[in-house]
Parts: structure tokens; sequence; C-alpha cells
């Protein structure tokens, strides 16, 4: 797992995500030109969220690309188990997202 975590904790984001009016969802995800070791994070993770790609890459000096994504509340299954390896800048990013989509879902404050 701590390969994981240190995986994400450098390539990886969290955010809230907003599909349509409804109200924002947390979404984790990660991206790499390499799919195996999109593949590996996944596998580590327990196979939560999905796979995408390839994807072209969005200029001709770039390679394609694979994204691996988690939107929704096994969001939090996740990072309790990356959490003890992740560096204080993540930890801040997952909680300012967990912040907005709380007080998106709230109006108040977590």
């Amino acid at each position: 797992m701590a390969w994981a975590a240190g995986l994400w904790d450098g390539e990886g984001s969290a955010g809230a995500y907003r599909m349509g009016q409804r109200l924002p969802l947390m979404k984790l995800s990660l991206s790499q030109t390499n799919q195996e070791v999109v593949d590996r994070f996944f596998a580590a993770i327990g196979h939560v969220g999905r796979v995408y790609g390839p994807y072209p890459p969005h200029n001709t000096e770039r390679q394609p690309f694979w994204v691996w994504q988690l939107v929704g509340a096994r969001s939090e299954e996740v990072m309790d188990c990356l959490w003890p390896y992740l560096s204080s800048p993540k930890r801040l990013q997952y909680e300012a997202a967990v912040q907005v989509a709380w007080q998106a879902r709230t109006g108040g404050t977590a």
C-alpha cells in the first residue's frame, strides 16, 4: 500500500466533482503514460474505481495516457488505506476537496 500511496501522492489528485445539477461527489484520479503502472495501482487498492484509456496525447510531443478514477463514497475507503503514507500537502488537498463537497451538500462547514 505504501507504493500506491507514494504514487498517488506524487501523481494523483483529489477534488469535488459535479455531474450536471447533482451535488458534488468526491473524485480521486491518477494519470500515467505507462498502463502497467496504472494497472498496478488499481490492483493495489483492490480494483476500486475504473481505469480509462488510452487517451491520445494533447500534442505530438506527448504520449498516450491512462487514467484511474474513483468518484463517490468509496473514495473515503481508498483514502483510509493511503492516508498513513501521504504527505501533508496531499492530505490538505484531500481535506480541502472534502470541505468543498460538504459545504455544497450542507450549506455549512465540516
